[in-house]
């Protein structure tokens, strides 16, 4: 008999567990001192050690937190162990990707401490013009400012929080897939968190991290609205979609357009269908309004001209060549978009960027290529009439449309897929399952019922 299954209560395991997990992490902390000091030479911080005391310090609060979390203790378990493997890479693993390369992470945690730095707030504007970079960029820099106020301005305090709001993301997305299911398969937890870009890109400050929390409530919030039909569901999707719009004010379109899909289903009540029309159409006029303003397109030639242009800014050592191609209509922008689909949806392969990390994200490839033509080759017909099918492929479609022509280094799509992969990864696996008889858990919790047992 295992020790943690002896102890009385699950509590107890989990506060035990937690001691053990905490005893690492300070161990960790003091034989890496030195290493810390070495590895953060890029890190616009004076007092590494320091800096490195409150991130171990702050990962055991987070982690302590989860016995609180309103979830069920079997998905308390299963959220200790993840946070315990990830508060652990980020602060060990990571330390040398941040020391091999100039990334976009210590660039958020020190904007906000450089004397020009002035907090006006977040705004959906794409661009601010003052200082020359993206909006969404300048709304997760000022993320920064509270979390400074709260840690004295510890990096590796704040990359633990993004680690935490990574966490947050795979679970709801997990919570989603309890709902759908009707069962609960902690596999798919283990899969939302572990799988190698989401985890890698979640245990660094940025915008995947916050990304994935968002649209993993918004996700949440679809499937649970479209099986029970609550208000409150619906207030998820909208609370999803519109903070994800805050870093990248285009996830409107690839959000939102999508759940146009639901609307014939909603039953009888055309003043509700009405309703729900108005806000989601609204929604979507909001971003695309946006959207076109900031990036100056007026017509069908805009759209031709600012393709050509992205496809050839290209750099870095993962950049593609991209072919010159004229576009002499709407059709050949659409053929040449949907001739793009395979590079931001699974590329690259091993061997297209050459390092460590561009080797798992080819591995990550293949496999997703794999999984791909198990789906074709277990997906019924029928299947594809299923509105929530639909609102899946309905999000990646959207969002490959958008980045197929102006995505051209491979290093840059990994990251940018991260903002989808769950739902195009669940998508998947879903349409791959075996169609024999499911077995549901013999417990007090299964099914999966609105609002009860779903973990929130």
């Amino acid at each position: 008999m295992k020790l943690i299954e002896i102890l009385p209560d699950k509590s107890y395991r989990l506060v035990c567990f937690g001691i053990i997990a905490g005893a690492c992490l300070a161990f960790l902390g003091y034989v890496l001192l030195d290493w810390v000091v070495i590895l953060g030479e890029k890190i616009p911080q004076a007092d590494l050690v320091d800096d490195y005391f409150w991130g171990t310090l702050w990962a055991l609060i987070l982690g302590a937190t989860i016995l609180i979390w309103p979830v069920s203790w079997a998905d308390k378990n299963d959220l200790v162990i993840v946070w315990f493997v990830k508060a652990l890479t980020a602060l060990s693993v990571v330390l040398l990707y941040e020391y091999a390369y100039d990334i976009d992470s210590t660039g958020y945690y020190f904007a906000p401490m450089t004397d020009d730095f002035i907090y006006h707030g977040f705004s959906l504007k794409l661009t601010d013009r003052a200082y020359s970079v993206t909006r969404g960029s300048w709304n997760i820099a000022s993320l920064s400012v509270y979390q400074n106020l709260i840690l004295s301005g510890s990096y590796h305090a704040l990359k633990i929080s993004y680690c935490m709001a990574g966490v947050v993301g795979g679970y709801l997305y997990f919570c989603a897939s309890k709902v759908l299911l009707g069962y609960r398969d902690r596999r798919l937890f283990y899969i939302f968190v572990f799988f190698p870009s989401i985890f890698f890109w979640s245990s660094l400050p940025g915008k995947e991290a916050v990304t994935l929390a968002f649209t993993g409530l918004y996700s949440y919030g679809v499937i649970s609205w479209y099986k029970f039909r609550k208000p409150k569901y619906l207030l998820m999707i909208l609370a999803g979609g519109i903070c994800a719009m805050y870093l990248r004010v285009w996830s409107g379109l690839i959000l939102f357009i999508p759940i146009l899909v639901f609307i014939p289903k909603m039953g009888r009540s055309a003043f509700s269908k009405l309703i729900v029309f108005s806000i989601i159409g609204s929604l979507i006029w909001l971003t695309a309004d946006q959207f076109t303003r900031t990036f100056k397109i007026n017509s069908i030639q805009d759209v031709f001209t600012k393709s050509q242009f992205h496809g050839k800014k290209a750099r870095g050592g993962s950049a593609l060549e991209v072919k010159n191609v004229e576009y002499t209509g709407v059709s050949t922008l659409i053929v040449e978009t949907v001739k793009n689909f395979p590079k931001v949806l699974f590329r690259p392969f091993p061997g297209e960027v050459p390092s460590l990390t561009g080797l798992l994200a080819g591995l990550e490839g293949i496999l997703l290529v794999m999984v791909f033509f198990r789906a074709v080759h277990k997906t019924r017909l029928e299947e594809l009439k299923d509105p929530l099918v639909l609102w899946a492929i309905g999000v990646v479609v959207i969002w490959a449309s958008i980045y197929a022509l102006s995505a051209s280094n491979l290093g840059t799509i990994v990251r940018w897929r991260v903002q989808i992969l769950p739902i195009f990864l669940g998508l998947l696996l879903y349409l791959g399952r075996s169609r024999q008889g499911v077995t549901k858990v013999s417990s007090p919790d299964f099914p999966v019922t609105a609002g009860q047992n779903s973990g929130l």
